[in-house]
């Protein structure tokens, strides 16, 4: 077997789209591919005393010939990952893989981001021909929407807030290694959320860290980041670069660690979300109802539809609490839990629970989350544990 870790992570692709090929049929799929840095043989690993620790992403696309049945598909999907071993004799892959199922129409019509910037130029074709991933080059990263940078942040604290769940139930020493690839990961793409934000993102992590160093000798856009942003960042990209000897040196994370992180990453998200909005405020609930769409009534009940379906629950029973729920998108809202936690972990007194209320005493942020859990059938934990869970099965 060999102990190369990009071989490791393209050997498990291609068993993951085996069983993804047997439950959806091959007449059903017209192609599968791999993208992002296994891709571009930039894979994160450790060779540690019990083997090496794979801590990159797998991004892998499933192009589907069927579109009436996309959500069946993408459980298929998601159950054919979880029937592939991350474990070998003498390797770990810590992230589940980031599995993707789209007909063709939907996969082109989605908007560029980060990820779809790059599959025209690194990709690894499992299933079907190259055609889908040669003509994926309409994704144009000068084209990037503003908001994704929002999105990429949000992204990364719902994944520190999961991490921070799991660290405190005492983890192996190999996790922590990864809780700490993650945050050092994090803490970078703040700085990739700056250049889509500005319109200067560029897929080469190298290339983007060029960028940002002429963006930092200009001196125009330090209020877009915490202030000693630029240091972390490029102390982020050394250890990432040197990343061996960086974690036989200081080996793991700890709480007080993801704390750190957690808060530079709730800045940097405030502080674009100010730019992007133009709304200058420190109030959090204020960006909150800003980025969960506040009063787009007809788009939000449409969302709250489509989750009915996904979870089997009649529409019915969710439509007639609509006038409440439709206040703020459902999706967002969900996906913006995990900034929340985070910000609640943070600042422990109660404040941020109370600045994520609102200014009125019903229909916030929390509690718009809160009755939109409820609704869905998440019951059991606090608000943010139940809003993972929904995203997770809902995704």
């Amino acid at each position: 077997m060999t102990d190369d870790p990009r071989d490791i992570l393209l050997s498990y692709a291609a068993r993951i789209s085996a069983v993804v090929l047997d439950r959806l049929g091959k007449e059903n799929v017209e192609s599968i591919f791999v993208s992002g840095g296994t891709a571009r043989n930039d894979v994160a690993a450790f060779r540690g005393p019990s083997g090496i620790e794979i801590y990159s992403d797998l991004d892998l696309f499933v192009v589907a010939r069927r579109t009436a049945d996309l959500d069946i598909d993408r459980g298929h999907a998601r159950h054919a990952a979880d029937c592939v071993p991350r474990r070998g004799e003498n390797w770990t892959i810590f992230p589940e893989p980031d599995i993707g199922v789209f007909s063709q129409r939907d996969f082109f019509g989605q908007k560029t981001r980060p990820g779809t910037a790059e599959i025209a130029d690194a990709n690894v074709v499992l299933h079907g021909g190259d055609e889908i991933p040669s003509k994926a080059r309409k994704f144009d990263a000068a084209e990037i929407d503003p908001l994704e940078a929002l999105y990429l942040l949000e992204n990364r604290l719902g994944d520190i807030a999961v991490l921070a769940d799991r660290l405190e139930r005492a983890e192996s020493d190999g996790f922590r290694r990864y809780v700490r690839y993650v945050l050092l990961k994090s803490c970078l793409d703040a700085g990739t959320a700056i250049l889509i934000v500005l319109g200067l993102f560029h897929p080469s992590r190298a290339e983007r860290m060029r960028r940002l160093r002429d963006v930092q000798s200009r001196g125009d856009y330090h209020h877009l980041i915490p202030e000693g942003a630029f240091t972390r960042l490029e102390k982020c990209d050394r250890d990432l670069l040197r990343l061996q000897e960086a974690f036989e040196t200081d080996s793991g994370a700890d709480p007080a660690s993801i704390r750190d992180a957690g808060w530079f990453l709730l800045e940097a998200w405030r502080r674009m979300a100010e730019f992007v909005s133009h709304l200058p405020t420190d109030d959090w609930s204020v960006l909150f109802e800003w980025r969960c769409k506040s009063g787009r009534w007809v788009g939000n009940a449409r969302e709250l539809s489509v989750l009915a379906r996904r979870k089997s629950i009649p529409r019915v029973r969710v439509l007639r609490r609509a006038r409440r729920l439709a206040r703020l998108s459902p999706v967002d809202a969900v996906r913006l839990s995990g900034a929340a936690a985070t910000l609640a972990a943070i600042e422990r007194s109660g404040v941020a629970t109370g600045a994520l209320r609102g200014r009125e005493n019903k229909g916030g942020y929390l509690d718009v989350l809160d009755e939109l859990t409820r609704v869905y059938g998440y019951t059991t934990g606090d608000v943010f544990a139940r809003a993972r869970r929904m995203s997770e099965e809902t995704a």
